[in-house]
């Protein structure tokens, strides 16, 4: 299930002519831009972020608060979101057969998928929940404020 507005037509053409190409009509499904992505997203049993290029993704820190196990390219702050590799399979951008390995190792190993999905939704929950921005917000406004 593939999740997104197309920024490139010619991408997204070539994208759909290498589904063809590999037979995978029935496996591939593109839903475009959507406004019920978490829902999506909580049916999944893996999530995949393949950027070359990230600040801090939204979306792990979404699939984390859902408890979705991840694969992510090593770009921006997706090593920070994924605690170095040990909330989440953490790989080379552009290294396509790393990313596949990943996805099917989590696909095939329903334990490491319930673990890994637990430790990131612990890590999102302990770091990046808006209860721990509240929190330092109001910290330094108490700083400021003595």
């Amino acid at each position: 299930i593939v999740v997104g507005g197309i920024q490139d037509e010619g991408y997204f053409r070539g994208l759909q002519l290498l589904q063809k190409d590999l037979e995978l009509a029935e496996a591939v499904h593109w839903l475009g831009q959507r406004t019920d992505a978490l829902e999506i997203a909580a049916a999944c049993d893996v999530g995949v972020l393949s950027s070359a290029s990230e600040g801090l993704p939204v979306v792990l820190l979404e699939y984390g608060a859902l408890g979705l196990p991840v694969v992510c390219t090593d770009v921006g702050q997706c090593r920070e979101v994924v605690d170095g590799g040990n909330a989440g399979i953490l790989v080379a951008s552009g290294d396509h057969a790393a990313l596949a390995g990943g996805i099917l190792k989590l696909l095939t190993d329903k334990t490491l998928r319930e673990e890994l999905g637990k430790r990131l939704g612990k890590k999102v929950a302990d770091q990046y929940s808006a209860d721990r921005a509240v929190r330092e917000v109001a910290g330094v406004y108490r700083e400021v404020l003595r």
